[in-house]
């Protein structure tokens, strides 16, 4: 078994594009006051020494209790650099949000206030995070935020010289986009979060720290937006510490909060919509489909078929299917497992490949060629429409900025749709009423509207433009 760092790798955590990450125990030979768990980081070969160099740069510029740590950097067997991190576990706020019924005022207070604070000090000593998300938010054994996820941070600036001293100016750090981005991501994750407290005593504090959200320009603001959010939560109620989960909220649905992103289009910083999550987890199937459909399958490539299943049962009312019984489960089961096997037997690339077969046209221009960001935005929106019709990730690449948000989440939303899953309401924008929120330099933000059900949710577009173009960054729904 591997050893890095002088840590054993157990078990592998999670993975990603860029990295692993395993579960690591300190051998018999470290020090008696050693930590005796990490996680640690190893990065793939095909990584980008280049954002390699970079997220270590802004992990030890890291100077926040809030902010993830980077205790130790070693080489991993394949010859790269790897990371020793603390073990974080996997609570994080997104999932708070998720099992909890709702939050206490003084809740997001202790969630919420430290990551502002946290963010404004990443900003000051010339570090942008990049993927400010509730996802991104994790809870450490003590029950303290610490915001994580640092594989998409960007050095802005030079380190400052003294503990006092800023990176950037005022008006230097107002022009970048990165930046800008962060305070977008903050502002979300507070009214995501504040969408999610029984408000009670502190009904009139939490409208009034969200119609300042919305009143806010953060832009203009960014010197001082992400102090100015943490003294204001601080002022909404007495902190409280955070619940995990209580008895209480056994088996009790999460009320699903207004400006909540629909269950048609999950936030593009989480993979699978949480609501339907939790739905899809409460229906009950036999037996015999666990036993068909269950572990033994882990390793064949038909691994996913009893999500599918649920999925293709999802829609029909609870009391009709259970009483088909077996029959009706079986029919599902086939159709299922001959539409899996059919789709596997074409790859990707010859979905990228065939857009007559999906019933839309090829782009065959630059849609983000215009000047204008409202032309552009209009036709990156309208182009990527036409990859999700063609089910193609290629042609992403004239829409969505590389390793963006937009485009990690958009390649996820592809690869489902490749998969069988059905197209929700809400997920192509092209034809919504686009309007101006923000512009400066070579970054916009769009607002607009996006159908979720009966009712409508706002929205914001984030483009940046390069040489190529306007490209889409993030898009943030609900």
């Amino acid at each position: 078994m591997d050893v890095v760092g002088g840590y054993r790798l157990v078990r592998k955590l999670g993975e990603g594009e860029r990295a692993e990450v395993y579960l690591g125990h300190a051998g018999p030979g470290e020090p008696a006051d050693a930590e005796r768990t990490a996680a640690i980081k190893v990065y793939r070969s095909t990584t980008s020494v280049d954002s390699i160099d970079e997220e270590i740069e802004a992990l030890a510029r890291s100077s926040s209790r809030h902010l993830l740590a980077l205790r130790d950097l070693a080489i991993a067997p394949n010859g790269y650099p790897s990371l020793v991190l603390p073990r974080l576990g996997s609570s994080s706020l997104a999932r708070l949000v998720e099992t909890r019924s709702s939050l206490e005022a003084g809740e997001v207070v202790t969630a919420l206030a430290p990551i502002a604070a946290a963010v404004g000090e990443l900003h000051r000593v010339g570090v942008a995070h990049g993927r400010v998300r509730l996802s991104r938010v994790l809870l450490d054994p003590s029950g303290a935020p610490i915001l994580a996820g640092f594989g998409s941070a960007r050095v802005i600036g030079p380190l400052p010289s003294g503990d006092g001293d800023r990176s950037l100016t005022p008006a230097q750090l107002e022009k970048v986009p990165y930046v800008l981005e962060d305070l977008v991501g903050l502002a979300e994750s507070a009214r995501g979060l504040l969408d999610s407290v029984d408000t009670g005593d502190h009904r009139r504090e939490v409208a009034d720290l969200l119609e300042w959200l919305d009143e806010t320009d953060s832009a203009a603001n960014a010197h001082d937006f992400s102090a100015q959010l943490s003294e204001r939560l601080f002022d909404l109620a007495p902190a409280l510490p955070l619940r995990v989960r209580s008895a209480d909220d056994e088996g009790v649905p999460r009320r699903i909060p207004q400006r909540t992103t629909p269950p048609s289009a999950p936030h593009p910083g989480d993979r699978s919509d949480p609501v339907q999550r939790k739905r899809l987890a409460g229906i009950p199937l036999p037996e015999w489909v666990d036993e068909v459909l269950g572990a033994s399958l882990d390793s064949h490539p038909l691994a996913a078929l009893r999500t599918r299943v649920i999925l293709a049962l999802a829609p029909v009312r609870r009391s009709v299917w259970i009483a088909g019984g077996a029959g009706l489960i079986a029919v599902v089961i086939a159709i299922v497992v001959l539409s899996g096997q059919g789709s596997s037997a074409a790859p990707e690339t010859a979905a990228s490949h065939t857009p007559a077969q999906a019933g839309a046209q090829p782009i065959t221009a630059d849609e983000g060629a215009a000047e204008d960001p409202m032309t552009a935005a209009k036709a990156l929106l309208a182009a990527r429409d036409s990859c999700i019709s063609q089910r193609s990730v290629i042609c992403l690449d004239r829409v969505d900025q590389k390793d963006s948000a937009a485009m990690e989440a958009d390649v996820a939303l592809i690869r489902r749709l490749q998969e069988g899953a059905n197209l929700s309401k809400g997920t192509q924008l092209g034809g919504v009423e686009l309007r101006l929120v923000q512009q400066l330099g070579a970054s916009a933000i769009i607002g607009f509207t996006t159908p979720a059900g009966d009712d409508t949710s706002p929205a914001s577009l984030l483009m940046l433009k390069s040489e190529v173009g306007w490209r889409i960054r993030d898009l943030i729904l609900g």
